[in-house]
Formats: C-alpha cells, structure tokens, sequence
C-alpha cells in the first residue's frame, strides 16, 4: 500500500491504477498525489490514502464552442450532461447530491456538511474541468466520495460531445494534467481570475472592492489556503447576480492548485491561474 501511494504521488495516472485496470491509458481521469489533501507551500501531509480513483476528469474541446460563450454556461451543461451520464450507470437509484449539488427536494445543497462536484470551463486552454470536492478543500476524501467517485469514472467513459446550447455542440477529448507545469494545478505565489469571483456575502459600510478582498481572503481561509494580500480587479455590481469581479491573490508561500472560489465556484466561477 505504502508503495503505491509513492507511485500516485509521482505520477498524476497513477500508473498501478491503469495495470489494475481501473484506469484506462489516455483516459483524461486525472488522480492529484490522491488529492493532496492539506496542502499549505506545497507541502503533502503523510496521511493521504492511495489514489485509487480519479479525482479530476479534464478534457479539451477540439470544435464547437461558440465565439460568444460565457464559462458558467460551459460549466452548467457539463454538470447536466454528467448527472445524466452518472444516472445511467446508477439506474432506477436516485441520483446522489455528489453529482447535482441539489438535496432531494430541489433545494441546493450545503458544501460544508454536502460536498458535491465542481464543473469548470478554462476558456484560455478550452477545458472541461470535472473536481471532486475533496481537491478543491484541499482534505482527504470519505468513503462515500470514494464510492461516488468510481461511478464518476465509468460515467465519463467514452465521453465525446457536449451539447452547450448557445455556447455551442462541443466535440472534446480526454486530456492529460502536468501537475507541475499546468497553470491551475502548479504551485505559485500569485493566483489570478481566470472566471469571474462572486462574494458569498457582501460586507456591509465597506466599498465594492474592499467587500470583495474580505470575501476572497475568507474564501481562502475556508478552503484551506493561507490568507492571501488581495488586489481586486474591476469590481462590479451585476443585478440579480450580486458583486462581482476578478482579483490578484499573492501568497507568502507558494500554494497548489486548483483555486476555485466565492459563491459560484461549482458552476464556473472564481476560477483562477497561476
């Protein structure tokens, strides 16, 4: 087991996942040091369970995106086209809040106490960014993610097409992840918007780019990132929608991606680069 666990945290296929057969050469399921829970400067904390199961599905779209397409409508076709992939592998079962995000009657789900999958669109590279929640809390996953995390895998066998609505009928391919070269996954000191940041509340007496820096620096708290100097760029009101923005974090130490923060952050939003 021990050895196994260095092999993951060498390589992001996980080579002893693809002999075992669980993970398909060149199938894009990408597995991060199993999922570098606890990463403050870099650092892996020793407890990490060996990487048995993809943690992050990239792939790359190749034709189709619409020139006008917006990220967050990328991200909200992904996350329908992989609950209903996921409900066929599941069957009759229902559909977990793993895959929707939403409990059962409809309401959304709580991400501290129901920890759910983040969709991405990176529109500099054009990928799609499937993220289990345990990555981007930086922590270990639980045996309920584990599980869902395997149906996850052989959801997205085989996936080829994406039908975007307005943003387009994206034809993808799986891609690879160099986690030491890939500007979200590498460590960095300095992390910027890729994907507009929405504040989860907005700090009262305070102007908008104030209230947007302590939105972000409580953000990095809750996810497990050293508070970050921020410098807020173009913040804006947007109506129905809340203030908005982008923002430059800078870190004593250099941290790991993905940084995926704010209100939005499971459906495209507060992505950033490093």
């Amino acid at each position: 087991m021990a050895k196994h666990d260095d092999q993951c945290r060498k390589s992001i296929s996980c080579p002893a996942a693809q002999q075992s057969g669980r993970l398909p050469p060149g199938s894009g399921r990408v597995q991060l040091a199993a999922a570098r829970p606890g990463i403050v400067g870099g650092s892996l904390r020793r407890n990490a369970s060996p990487c048995s199961r993809r943690c992050v599905h990239a792939f790359v779209v190749e034709d189709g995106l619409a020139a006008t397409m917006q990220p967050s409508d990328v991200a909200r076709a992904l996350r329908r086209a992989v609950m209903a992939r996921a409900q066929e592998v599941l069957g009759r079962a229902t559909l977990p809040r793993f895959f929707s995000g939403h409990e059962s009657d409809g309401s959304p789900a709580q991400t501290q106490s129901r920890p759910h999958l983040t969709f991405l669109f990176d529109p500099r590279s054009a990928r799609l960014l499937i993220v289990a929640p345990h990555v981007v809390d930086r922590r270990d996953s639980t045996r309920e993610e584990r599980t869902h995390l395997e149906t996850l895998d052989t959801a997205m066998t085989d996936f080829r097409e994406l039908r975007a609505g307005p943003a387009g009928r994206l034809m993808v391919r799986a891609s690879a992840i160099d986690p030491h070269a890939d500007p979200l996954f590498a460590p960095s000191r300095v992390w910027e918007s890729v994907t507009p940041y929405q504040v989860t509340r907005h700090t009262k007496h305070v102007g908008a780019a104030e209230a947007l820096s302590a939105d972000v620096r409580a953000e990095c708290r809750r996810r497990g990132l050293p508070e970050p100097r921020v410098t807020p760029l173009d913040p804006r009101g947007v109506p129905g929608v809340g203030l908005v923005g982008g923002a430059r974090l800078t870190f004593e130490v250099a941290v790991e991606g993905p940084v995926v923060l704010g209100k939005s952050r499971h459906l495209g939003g507060g992505l950033f680069a490093g």
